[in-house]
């Protein structure tokens, strides 16, 4: 394996290698057609986009020649198909028309076998993505997320169901021959969408069955044709570092991705502007004589697209020494998405760096680029009336699994993404994805100066020379420690009859809460006391390499603390082989992505995924005790749990009351629901949740724990510096 630093002594490194990716045929088009009474079709689906004419496709897709009844399923989540048997709607070996901007599609494919689906039609649907979006657009998509990727290689997918993406106007269309059928049932006033239709569910198993009134259900019929095959390309990573000055094995990684569906001006041609822009910005402050202190990656990862593959693979090649090594990872994905409000997506611990960098951000109108590293400029307001501390700045700690962003979690990497977007008052830019994503619509929507661009290129610069230059990270752990403590009260609050049922003790875990933030606070104090120096670059004197400065009990010490900051979310990593690693941030298999356009940028939504393993399990009890609920309506809500500083308090009925209501709940936990479909859980976490709910419980005690454990660790003695 080669190490960094092979990639400092060249200008930059672009390495070919080959990996196995999921295309549709050259020769082939794949497409949905709806079928006549005599099976000749009546409608197809556009075979190209009118735009730029390239063939609509769901990347990893596994081919397919069927048929089956045609039905509306809103997002596909659990929920939505919960209604649908709720409503008597046939799911088996149906083809379901579903709406981007749910789940993952990964998700909602796995959550669409459990019901028994046969296929899948994705569209976007203009009320989530906004008026301007063309009906004759269509967004392409991966049937894989980060980690699934291997499991396709080896052939062992366990996406069995077959998925295409058609556009606005097609799915009009398919929806309207849902009407035309006999006895179909009319969408709830929430599922209703922004095309120019009314939204049917499609036929239910209850008129087709009945022969009462002696008719029959007239059930429209689609055939899907899909020609996808694993085909094996050879992808590109760009590789390009600036040597650090005193600490060369310490890295800021800054990455974007460079592949795109189609013209991909909005994503991912401004980041790939943002990083070549700031590369070159760094490269004439190195040429002038600065030197950063630590070393600076700039990266342009190949096949983001494709499951994230190619940031997967750069991180398996030099696994050890990025886990180990890497302060942070500045991640440029879809940076524009609007001109109104700012959002900093980060972990916790970089959220004051994030702030220093907007403070200190000067826009001129006139600059015709970035500005090189400058620590001398003052601060002034950020253009566009971003200032720290104003309601127009949003801080969450949410990541996609399809981000590269989340491949670094994965590791104990805190990541760094800003963006700016049209929430929450208006649509983002909703072209991202498809052809008519091009620098003309781009321009004439989001940005025509590119004014927002040079701002957060400021923004991110900034952000990079912080911590790039600083002798001490300017990193808070309190940010850290408030955020966690924050999301332990909502998380008691949403799962407190769930922690009942489950007859689950939090004592040990809330103790480990208040231990980190005892610790994390006198941590910090001791920081502040012990460090002579001011840590922002700004006072610094130009680093020099003398060995005697280096080997000062002062450096010495300097290196311990950072060395503990980049510990902490490592400290909060799983053992385990799951994809989702992190205890504290992240997603789990189960819980909805994040909304990339549309005016669902939900503000408060950040807590919601802080313990997210955790969450995974005491989801499926709740989902076991509404099924069980279901079937003997008698069962009524059991008394939730008080809770004190010394833990939880549970008496002995409340005790005998859930062990009886368990007992009921595994009857139903792996039983079909009158033949219409099978409870759509993962059985491996499902079955006795509260076991594993426990065990979860552990880990995250033990994990918050170990970070307590790095912050309480001695420094150097004072007399010894």
């Amino acid at each position: 394996m080669e190490s960094v630093k092979y990639y400092t002594e060249k200008k930059a490194v672009c390495k070919p290698f080959p990996f196995t990716l999921g295309f549709c045929r050259a020769t082939e088009f794949s497409y949905a057609e709806v079928l006549g009474k005599n099976g000749s079709a009546v409608f197809r689906t556009s075979e190209f986009d009118d735009h730029l004419n390239p063939r609509p496709m769901m990347a990893f897709s596994p081919p397919a020649d069927l048929h089956g009844t045609l039905i509306y399923a809103h997002y596909g989540r659990v929920q939505d198909l919960d209604f649908l048997n709720a409503s008597r709607v046939r799911l088996d070996r149906s083809v379901a028309l579903i709406r981007f901007g749910g789940p993952h599609p990964s998700k909602v494919a796995e959550i669409a076998a459990m019901y028994g689906i046969g296929a899948i039609l994705f569209y976007p649907d203009p009320q989530d993505y906004g008026p301007q979006l063309p009906l004759n657009s269509v967004r392409f998509s991966s049937l894989l997320t980060l980690g699934e990727i291997h499991e396709y290689q080896k052939h062992k997918s366990k996406f069995i169901i077959p998925a295409h993406t058609i556009s606005p106007g097609d799915a009009q269309e398919l929806l309207r021959y849902i009407r035309q059928g006999n006895w179909m049932k009319r969408a709830p006033p929430n599922w209703q969408g922004g095309l120019k239709t009314p939204y049917f569910l499609g036929p239910t198993t209850t008129v087709q069955t009945s022969s009462k009134f002696g008719q029959t259900t007239s059930a429209v019929q689609v055939r899907l044709r899909i020609f996808n095959e694993p085909q094996i390309r050879e992808i590109y990573n760009v590789v390009a570092a600036i040597p650090g000055a005193w600490e060369s094995d310490r890295y800021i990684v800054v990455g974007c991705s460079h592949d795109a569906w189609n013209s991909g001006a909005g994503d991912p041609g401004i980041g790939i502007a943002l990083i070549s822009e700031m590369a070159r910005s760094f490269s004439n402050a190195v040429q002038k004589g600065w030197k950063p202190r630590r070393s600076i990656l700039f990266i342009s990862f190949d096949a983001n697209l494709f499951a994230s593959s190619g940031v997967s693979h750069w991180l398996q090649e030099h696994h050890f020494e990025i886990s180990s090594r890497t302060i942070a990872y500045i991640d440029l994905s879809r940076v524009l998405r609007g001109n109104e409000t700012l959002h900093v997506h980060s972990s916790p611990i970089l959220n004051s760096v994030a702030r220093k960098a907007i403070a200190r951000v000067v826009t001129h109108a006139d600059s015709s680029s970035v500005s090189q590293p400058n620590p001398s400029e003052e601060e002034k307001e950020v253009e566009g009336g971003w200032r720290n501390g104003s309601a127009a700045i949003y801080f969450s700690s949410l990541v996609t699994s399809d981000e590269p962003s989340f491949a670094f979690l994965n590791l104990g990497i805190p990541f760094f993404r800003i963006s700016v977007s049209n929430s929450p008052k208006g649509y983002d830019y909703p072209l991202f994805h498809t052809s008519f994503d091009t620098a003309e619509n781009f321009a004439n929507s989001v940005d025509p100066e590119l004014k927002g661009a040079k701002t957060l290129g400021k923004i991110i610069l900034e952000t990079i020379v912080l911590l790039a230059d600083s002798i001490v990270l300017p990193i808070n752990v309190e940010d850290y420690v408030m955020e966690i403590q924050k999301a332990f009260g909502n998380f008691i609050q949403q799962y407190q009859q769930e922690l009942h049922r489950g007859n689950l003790s939090i004592a040990y875990l809330q103790a480990a809460v208040m231990r980190l933030e005892v610790i994390g606070d006198n941590f910090q104090t001791e920081m502040h006391n012990r460090t002579v120096i001011n840590p922002e670059y700004d006072t610094l004197p130009a680093p020099s390499p003398s060995p005697k400065t280096i080997k000062s009990k002062k450096a010495l010490l300097h290196r311990i603390i950072n060395d503990k900051l980049m510990e902490i979310d490592r400290a909060f990593l799983s053992r385990s082989s799951d994809v989702y690693k992190h205890l504290v941030l992240g997603f789990t298999s189960n819980m909805d992505e994040i909304r990339i356009n549309g005016t669902a940028d939900n503000m408060s939504t950040s807590l919601d995924h802080f313990f997210p393993k955790l969450r995974e399990s005491l989801e499926c009890g709740r989902r076991v005790h509404e099924l069980a609920e279901e079937q003997e309506p008698g069962i009524k809500e059991i008394k939730t749990i008080s809770l004190s500083r010394s833990g939880s308090k549970i008496n002995s009925f409340a005790k005998h009351r859930s062990r009886r209501i368990r007992s009921r709940e595994k009857k139903f936990r792996t039983r079909d629901l009158d033949g219409i479909g099978t409870f759509a859980l993962d059985t491996s976490i499902c079955h006795d949740w509260h076991i594993v709910a426990s065990q979860r419980i552990a880990s995250l005690t033990r994990a918050l724990d170990a970070a307590s454990a790095i912050l309480q660790s001695p420094l150097l003695p004072e007399e010894s510096e």
